[in-house]
């Protein structure tokens, strides 16, 4: 997907500029009206990728992001600790999966509750962030 003054084109809106000559044939004979639910689909499908989207194309850490910000040093440890070593295993990806499922609620709400988002960064910087350090420092994440 390409990025244009701050919007995402899916595979379906590039597909569209392809010319396809049985499309043009059946849009003549049949006109081209979109199936309603076929277009609440899409509609859904983009609303939640702008809701996921992130700047410069990373993946969320939902709940670091909210917590800490996207460009913070510690949101970027978390990554790190997800990508070159959680996606490694089976168990990992099952727990990244969980995550991405339970998260961007959560983070949601802790981006309009201050002081759950504070009580989270604590929590953070107690478990998470100490395990991921000391991954990264064994090498553990190459």
């Amino acid at each position: 997907m390409r990025r244009r003054r701050g919007r995402y084109y899916g595979a379906a809106e590039i597909a569209k500029v392809a010319f396809c000559e049985r499309k043009v044939r059946f849009d003549a004979l049949y006109g081209d009206a979109a199936d309603p639910e076929i277009e609440q689909r899409r509609q859904a499908g983009e609303r939640i990728h702008q809701a996921l989207a992130r700047p410069g194309g990373r993946s969320g850490c939902f709940v670091a992001s909210a917590v800490y910000g996207p460009d913070a040093p510690q949101t970027a440890l978390l990554r790190q600790l997800r990508d070159r070593r959680l996606r490694r295993s089976r168990a990992g990806r099952a727990f990244i999966a969980l995550y991405y499922r339970l998260s961007p609620p959560l983070a949601r709400w802790l981006a309009g509750a201050p002081l759950a988002a504070g009580a989270a960064r604590v929590i953070l910087d107690l478990v998470a962030l100490p395990i991921a350090r000391m991954l990264v420092r064994k090498g553990w994440t190459r």
